[in-house]
């Protein structure tokens, strides 16, 4: 395998340290960088340093490690990613390294939790300490900086006007930007600041002020539940059956992020509570009640569930809810307890059984779409609802897309989806699967060998995971197929793709395409040259 050049493209020996052409500096593994939507928070103690100015430095210090160690703790707990500690705050990602659909509403609430847990640590200690946060979301580039020595971190304008935010927010406050109000107003319940004049953003004028933190009525609970017939049937009869033969059963319901594992167990807590079939108990982190779930307090009606069956819902990490699983194992109580996951468990998990939520029908896709687009966009709904892969959420965000008419446009929510279900992937197959977004709507086995070494078995996870499919009849002679099962996931795989790489992809893609490619791919191979400012070749394969 040749060492390619990203400044000028030419092949090199591997052992080769620099190009032999133009003289570029070569690394058989560069240092991997993506673009990623993410939400930031800034956290800082507000007037810590006149509160501690006759402090002892090392009173100081244990000061302030007690209350950043509990902040901390705090944005692991919402799964959140501490970047760096800056003096008496901290700097927080949600969205990077792994992301969650929900994560610009994970990283308000982690906040606003840390400011409580800052004020009760002051009580207890006799401080009057408060802290202020600054929450934003948006697109970033993320990996490791300076050749490794700073690790992990994300840079972007994002980051520095959650800064901004921040340095303005009232002492005890949580002040969001514009766009993470538009992802989390429907969660959360905010009110306008101020007018702001922000340093380097002029066009932000107006920030939002966290006011409650209790979950709004889900704006999308008016819909139908369509589909998932036998799966909410089987669910039901192993209710029964663990009803009829007095003992506790498990299942894992998994899909991936929107697929509908949530409003399902709902479904079925109803049905339940309707037949009064069993007592429903919902485990969830950040415990945060959902509206319009029958749901229980855990663990009050542990005892009541001894002359009762019990339905369990599990919506949290599997190492949270561990202490009260055990507890009702070894309980005398019957029922089914039911986890939400993504992929199924590891070894260890005790005994279960497993439901993967198969794609919505496309009828059903239709149906969903019927109840919130325009019926005169019924010829557009019909020739893009396959792009959603029959996932029930990315849906409902393609309707959403379409009644804003910004078109080719991402809602915020649908690229928090869409980023989740690519971060279920390794970050290898990640990095094939964004590079192979870069060729376009079809691409090849040979040209992903060619992108990315070793990539055979990438390139088989990402067929199973139903990522990429294999095209019966290829357009190049010898050479498989492959294309993307959803444009929407292309395009998103494609975002993550750092645009000072894109070039160098670009002509690495047109080499390989341009000996093989036929008079019909010859306008693909222009466009690779052209996008890799390669004009004059361009030129020539357009004629």
């Amino acid at each position: 395998m040749s060492l390619f050049c990203p400044r000028c493209g030419a092949d090199n020996p591997r052992a080769m340290r620099f190009c032999g052409m133009c003289g570029a500096p070569l690394s058989a593994a560069p240092a991997r960088r993506e673009r990623r939507r993410v939400t930031v928070v800034f956290f800082d103690l507000a007037g810590f340093s006149a509160l501690t100015r006759d402090f002892d430095p090392e009173a100081l210090r244990d000061l302030a490690d007690d209350v950043l160690t509990v902040v901390a703790g705090i944005v692991e707990a919402h799964d959140g990613f501490v970047d760096a500690f800056q003096g008496d705050g901290l700097i927080a990602l949600f969205g990077a390294p792994h992301s969650h659909p929900n994560d610009p509403e994970r990283a308000v609430l982690a906040a606003a939790e840390g400011l409580r847990a800052v004020e009760e640590i002051g009580r207890a200690k006799g401080y009057p300490l408060k802290g202020r946060a600054g929450v934003n979301t948006g697109l970033v580039i993320a990996g490791e900086l300076g050749a490794g020595r700073k690790g992990y971190t994300v840079m972007g304008s994002a980051v520095n006007l959650a800064a901004r935010l921040e340095a303005a927010a009232t002492p005890g406050e949580v002040w969001v930007g514009p766009e993470t109000y538009r992802a989390t107003r429907h969660a959360l319940r905010f009110v306008p600041s101020p007018l702001l004049n922000l340093q380097g953003f002029p066009d932000v004028t107006q920030a939002y002020r966290l006011v409650e933190e209790v979950r709004q009525r889900d704006p999308y609970a008016h819909l139908p539940f369509v589909g998932r017939e036998a799966e909410r049937a089987r669910l039901w009869r192993l209710l029964e059956r663990a009803e009829r033969e007095g003992r506790l059963l498990e299942l894992w319901l998994v899909g991936e992020a929107g697929s509908g594992k949530t409003r399902l167990a709902r479904e079925l807590a109803r049905d339940v509570e309707r037949a009064r079939r069993a007592q429903v108990v919902w485990l969830e982190a950040p415990p945060i009640a959902l509206p319009d779930a029958p749901a229980a307090r855990w663990p009050d009606n542990l005892l009541a569930a001894r002359q009762h069956p019990l339905l369990v819902v599990v919506d949290t990490p599997h190492s949270a809810a561990q202490p009260h699983l055990e507890a009702l194992r070894r309980a005398p109580i019957r029922g089914l307890v039911l986890h939400l996951a993504r992929k199924p468990p590891l070894e260890g998990a005790g005994a279960h059984e497993v439901l993967a939520l198969p794609p919505l029908a496309t009828d059903d896709c239709l149906r969903i779409l019927g109840e919130l687009v325009d019926p005169n966009l019924g010829l557009v709904t019909r020739s893009l609802v396959h792009e959603t892969g029959g996932n029930p959420a990315y849906t409902i965000e393609l309707a959403r897309t379409l009644r804003s008419a910004r078109t080719g446009a991402f809602s915020g929510s649908l690229s928090s989806l869409l980023q989740a279900r690519l971060d279920m992937l390794t970050p290898t197959q990640r990095h094939l699967l964004a590079q192979l977004a870069l060729v376009g709507e079809r691409t090849w086995w040979g040209l992903a060998q060619r992108l990315a070494a070793n990539s055979r078995a990438d390139l088989e996870a990402l067929l199973a995971e139903d990522v990429l499919v294999r095209e019966e009849v290829s357009s190049l002679p010898g050479e498989v197929e492959l294309r993307f099962r959803s444009e929407l996931l292309r395009r998103a795989a494609l975002l993550m793709v750092p645009l000072s790489e894109r070039p160098a992809l670009h002509l690495q893609i047109a080499r390989w395409l341009a000996p093989r490619a036929g008079p019909e791919l010859r306008a693909l191979v222009a466009h690779h040259l052209g996008e890799a400012k390669h004009h004059a070749p361009a030129l020539e394969h357009e004629r």
